[in-house]
């Protein structure tokens, strides 16, 4: 089976959204599942991570589950995979598969969105995640997948006000995937303004976070005339010699224009500022609490600024802002943009968008369906 079925399976089974929301749900993630499982080769990476994945073997030292595979991933991938090779001995369309379902689990067991209301934000979590996300993360790059739902799930504690953990889960999670780590650091750094009163005082928290952004802005910006010194600053990190290699290619990266960059420099920004202005609405729609409402924007809007930040910075280089910003993009598709329909129309228009996205994603992201 080829991706083309793939988007034929979710465009048809994306209908039973209209029926009954968890049912749609349940239909789409089987879907997935089931796609993953008879998706043939295709991607210039799959053999890659195949090959990773079938050479997984047990060793009696430390980490004990490895690969012999000579795949640039780091090493904590390599664990996972051949940790799930040992254990259940499946087929690598299998162990796709299966990693799906993990993070689906990660994903209901971690999610803060667990009142009457707020549950549709879950459902439609996956609708919009569709088109590209799901083929990319689980299909095209599987250890972006894991990586980013354990990332999310960090930031979910941190949004229930379990920082502590919250902060731990993100930093464990980037380390299966190097290019969230720049953003965990900045969510991390960020998230500790939500502690006393100073989540209280909106206006110098905003205020704070802007100047920090503008920061981060130059810092993008100048990095590539820092790449030396990064490269020393990462060398304590595990699996530093790969860390630094992906420094290095701030100098190699080829130069464009990433259409897609629109929605992080005008589209997601305008959603947030469309929460903001509507916090009683919110709160009413979703039935969120005050202090989950207060966490839920605000680290919305860092992560938000992030993807801005890095979007601006590097407008003209999109291979290297389309990989750093993967975690604002995923979020901000996944969850701003659901949530943000949601608080002005029905549900039914809300299912609506998401199809027609769906329908679009070949013209949309033809590298992903490979249509000609």
């Amino acid at each position: 089976m080829t991706i083309i079925y793939y988007y034929l399976f979710i465009l048809t089974s994306s209908f039973f959204y209209f029926l009954n929301k968890k049912l749609g749900a349940f239909i789409v993630i089987f879907i997935v599942f089931f796609s993953l499982f008879y998706l043939v080769s295709g991607p210039p990476d799959y053999e890659g991570y195949k090959l990773d994945y079938e050479s997984g073997y047990f060793s009696t030292s430390w980490p004990f589950f490895y690969t012999s595979s000579g795949i640039t991933a780091e090493a904590s991938y390599k664990i996972y995979s051949g940790f799930l090779k040992i254990v259940t001995d499946a087929s690598f369309s299998g162990y796709l598969s299966l990693n799906f379902a993990i993070c689906v689990f990660v994903f209901f067991f971690f999610t803060p969105f667990k009142g009457r209301r707020s549950k549709n934000i879950n459902y439609l979590f996956w609708l919009f995640l569709l088109p590209v996300i799901i083929p990319t993360i689980f299909y095209f790059s599987p250890r972006s997948s894991i990586s980013f739902f354990l990332v999310l799930a960090g930031f979910f504690l941190i949004m229930k006000g379990r920082g502590f953990s919250g902060r731990i889960l993100m930093v464990f999670g980037s380390f299966f995937h190097f290019q969230f780590l720049p953003v965990v650091f900045f969510l991390f750094f960020c998230s500790f303004f939500l502690r006393g009163d100073l989540i209280n005082r909106k206006r110098k928290l905003y205020s704070m976070l802007l100047v920090i952004s503008l920061f981060l802005i130059v810092f993008l910006k100048f990095s590539t005339s820092l790449v030396g010194l990064l490269s020393g600053a990462f060398t304590m990190l595990p699996a530093s010699d790969y860390l630094v290699t992906k420094i290095g290619y701030l100098n190699r990266a080829p130069e464009g224009i990433r259409i897609t960059a629109i929605l992080s420099l005008f589209v997601f920004p305008v959603l947030l500022y469309l929460l903001h202005s509507r916090q009683l609405k919110l709160t009413h729609r979703f039935e969120f609490e005050d202090s989950f409402r207060r966490n839920f924007l605000f680290l919305s809007t860092v992560v938000v600024l992030f993807g801005f930040c890095v979007n601006l910075a590097f407008f003209d280089q999109p291979h290297i802002s389309g990989r750093l910003s993967r975690f604002s993009d995923y979020y901000s598709l996944g969850i701003v943009l659901p949530v943000s329909l949601l608080l002005f129309f029905s549900w039914r228009v809300v299912v609506l968008t998401a199809i027609i996205l769906i329908f679009s994603a070949p013209v949309l992201y033809s590298t992903v369906y490979a249509i000609h």
